[in-house]
């Protein structure tokens, strides 16, 4: 599903790992960026994926009821 959103690979690879319940602080290790990158990515995908705007914590409520 994510794929017709026109997410790039680090913004996949956030979503899986979110999705898998990895805290951003995790995420930012295993992407190889800094934390505020994956909180900013996240509201960001929030934008483009769902149209709304919000914080990064609203992302993973969201991608969280994705089945």
């Amino acid at each position: 599903m994510l794929r017709n959103y026109n997410v790039s690979e680090r913004e996949m690879r956030i979503c899986l790992l979110t999705r898998l319940m990895f805290k951003p602080k995790d995420i930012a290790v295993l992407v190889g960026c800094r934390f505020p990158e994956v909180s900013l990515t996240r509201s960001r995908l929030l934008k483009k994926i769902y149209g709304i705007d919000g914080k990064s914590s609203d992302f993973d409520k969201r991608i969280m009821l994705m089945y």
